[in-house]
């Protein structure tokens, strides 16, 4: 009896052992297609980042124009959220809401964004925000 259950035993593990060699055949599967995947992921990087750094290398002296007509701590402002918030200082209203950080804008901050006559910040992440395209552009 003993030999038998050590026998059942044995099977038992071998069995186990081939369940456990067929998913690291599948997983090393799947690992070579991750790294196919991360491969062309990294070249689409590498070729959006190369052209988006000749956009900015274009665009930088029109920025820089445009940010003399700014106040100086406006501009400070605008840096340092740039700075925190992952390059980005700025975002679009859209349906009501940040498009930073995607929290709803309360109506006073609404209304006073579509005057335009001071500058609106979120009060979830600061961001500078501006009206959406179309109101901007009906007005």
């Amino acid at each position: 009896r003993q030999r038998q259950r050590l026998d059942e035993q044995v099977l038992k593990r071998i069995d186990e052992m081939e369940q456990a060699k067929a998913a690291v055949e599948t997983a090393k599967s799947n690992v070579i297609e991750a790294e196919k995947a991360l491969a062309i992921l990294q070249q689409r990087y590498e070729k959006d980042a190369g052209r988006i750094g000749l956009l900015l290398g274009k665009l930088q002296p029109k920025r820089d124009r445009l940010a003399k007509k700014i106040a100086a701590d406006t501009l400070r402002k605008y840096d340092d959220l740039r700075r925190r918030n992952h390059n980005i200082g700025a975002a679009r209203v859209q349906n009501g809401a940040c498009g930073g950080c995607r929290m709803k804008v309360g109506t006073v901050l609404l209304r006073r964004l579509s005057t335009h006559d001071q500058y609106v910040y979120c009060e979830s992440c600061s961001r500078f925000l501006f009206a959406p395209a179309e109101e901007v552009a009906a007005k």
